[in-house]
């Protein structure tokens, strides 16, 4: 096991003993033998195939009022070998970075990316009978 896989169990520990959930409580929330609870816990992810270890991770976090995608994103980056810890930095950094380089094309970017959402949301509200009143 890697340093970093052993940093990630030792952080969902801490953190759902920060939340002063049980791995009892966790169990009987996601049905998840306690056993594959402990060895998330302890690090040793090769218990079974990485495909039910992801699965396990993504209902451990839920059950601790974690973000589930950035919980497993960063157990993929730890099972690379590669430090999960600074990676959302990196992103901000670029972000900032490019909003240095090209300000207006950052605004535009981002006005476009609300506009679609916006557009998507406007699409969502109409049923086949409003489409067909439109008509």
């Amino acid at each position: 096991m890697n340093e970093y896989l052993k940093k990630f169990s030792e952080q969902l520990k801490a953190i759902r003993e920060e939340k002063k959930v049980t791995i009892d409580q966790i169990n009987t929330k996601t049905r998840i033998d306690k056993k594959f609870l402990e060895a998330i816990e302890s690090g040793n992810f090769s218990i079974m195939p990485d495909v039910y270890m992801k699965a396990f991770i993504k209902e451990y976090s839920r059950a601790i009022d974690l973000d589930p995608s950035e919980v497993l994103e960063k157990f993929e980056l730890a099972n690379k070998g590669l430090n999960f810890e600074n990676e959302p930095e990196k992103i901000e950094e670029s972000s900032e970075v490019n909003e240095q380089i090209n300000p207006q094309k950052t605004k535009d970017a981002k006005k476009e990316a609300k506009t679609q959402k916006e557009n998507k949301k406007r699409k969502k509200k109409h049923t086949p009978k409003k489409l067909k009143q439109l008509i």
